[in-house]
């Protein structure tokens, strides 16, 4: 064909199967030789010939394109090449290709419109955030949760995918009464303004149902478009760096966490500012408390006995990635945070503990290693358990080691109902 900046790519090198590099080499070779050589030649060459050849591409392009296309094709897009066809026609080859372009772009938003832009949708009842809770509050999490939803966010926001968005959340504000909807934007390719003014609409439903809505997975490219748009930032809207930490504001609220402890709600209201009052002494509880569900108070007093008390400072490393795994240790105040050292020196939070919560009990029992650093986030005091206090606790009072390890095999399935119910809920 003539233009067409490769032969071998041509719909008449295509039906005549000739679709290597040498066919342009021979196609070369021939024109050269027909300008230099064989001039007098071309002028015998029969035209009806050349012809031929145009009615055949013409007629082949139409037999694939309204015929085998009539079998192949939905009926809506087979419509769509009829009319394309006909105004070609009619009206030129341009005004034809401007309108199949016209109405594929509304097909394509159309049917791009009914795909749903919400990749995964769970309750914090079933999937939880990296931060290690006692096993009271674990349990308040799955009764609770279902006030809380994560809505994740795939593909290109306009007006026709956010609308289904809001159209989801209003439905799940009103049936299930939410407190705390988290929107996860780690997913999302792009968004429009008209997306963001959807948000708003979300965001005035929120407000007005008391519901706290809050943002995490922003890239830089989608927070510049919601500042530009005066979407953010915005007084009844939180932004969160990761869904981790989205999930485990949302656990903060939904357990009434003052200070990394929880706090009841009080049965009277004339009681509440006296529970605010308390809240500092909540804040210094210590094993005891703890751990009073899962020990008798005889047990709990010589299992106290054969800990060691650890004060830590904001940044202090409990153990590092390496070290031996001779101990556990019960987190009685503070919080701690597994970090894994990346390869670019940068590190990642794997898990963070709070009162109440064990840690290091995984390279007791395996007898390996430390797989990763644990580090003080504040001001914290442990009781460390050693590997040697164990085994002489097993020896001298082994129904004390009984509970002991019970406890620790209740916490550990308890982690791993909590992952299976986290893997339930993406699928």
């Amino acid at each position: 064909m003539v233009g067409y900046l490769t032969n071998s790519r041509s719909l008449l090198h295509f039906k005549a199967a000739a679709r290597t590099r040498a066919a342009g080499v021979f196609t070369a070779c021939l024109c050269l030789g027909a300008a230099f050589l064989f001039t007098p030649a071309v002028s015998y060459f029969p035209r009806p010939v050349l012809a031929g050849l145009l009615v055949f591409l013409g007629l082949s392009m139409l037999r694939e394109w309204v015929w085998d296309a009539f079998f192949k094709l939905p009926l809506l897009e087979y419509t769509l090449i009829g009319a394309i066809l006909l105004l070609m026609v009619l009206q030129g080859l341009i005004a034809g290709v401007a309108f199949g372009l016209l109405v594929a772009s509304v097909f394509f938003v159309y049917s791009y419109s009914r795909t749903s832009c919400i990749r995964h949708n769970f309750a914090s009842s079933t999937h939880f955030s990296n931060r290690e809770r006692p096993l009271e509050q674990i349990a308040l999490l799955k009764e609770r949760g279902t006030k809380a939803r994560t809505l994740v966010l795939q593909g290109y926001l306009f007006f026709g995918t956010s609308n289904a968005v809001v159209e989801t959340c209003r439905e799940l504000i009103e049936t299930e009464k939410l407190e705390f909807l988290l929107l996860d934007f780690r997913m999302v390719q792009g968004l429009d303004a008209s997306a963001v003014l959807s948000f708003n609409k979300l965001e005035q439903i929120c407000r007005s149902n008391g519901v706290a809505l809050c943002l995490c997975g922003l890239r830089p490219e989608l927070e510049a478009v919601l500042r530009q748009t005066q979407f953010l930032p915005r007084k009844g809207v939180k932004v969160f760096a990761d869904t981790d930490r989205g999930l485990e504001y949302i656990e903060d609220g939904l357990l009434e966490v003052i200070g990394g402890m929880m706090l009841a709600t009080p049965a009277n209201p004339a009681d509440a500012q006296a529970a605010i009052g308390a809240s500092a002494i909540l804040a210094e509880m210590d094993l005891r408390r703890i751990l009073a569900e899962q020990f008798t108070p005889a047990a709990l007093n010589v299992l106290i006995g054969y800990c060691e008390t650890l004060k830590l400072k904001a940044g202090t490393p409990l153990f590092k990635r390496g070290d031996p795994g001779d101990a556990l240790y019960f987190i009685e105040r503070g919080r701690l945070s597994v970090l894994l050292r990346l390869d670019d020196g940068q590190t990642k939070r794997l898990r963070t503990f709070g009162a109440g919560t064990v840690v290091g009990e995984m390279a007791l029992y395996s007898k390996q290693p430390r797989s990763a650093d644990v580090v003080a986030d504040d001001s914290c005091r442990v009781r460390k358990l050693s590997a040697e206090n164990l085994a002489r606790l097993e020896r001298e009072h082994p129904e004390v080691a009984i509970q002991f390890h019970t406890y620790v095999v209740k916490l550990l399935s308890s982690r791993l109902a909590a992952a299976n119910e986290e893997i339930r809920g993406l699928l």
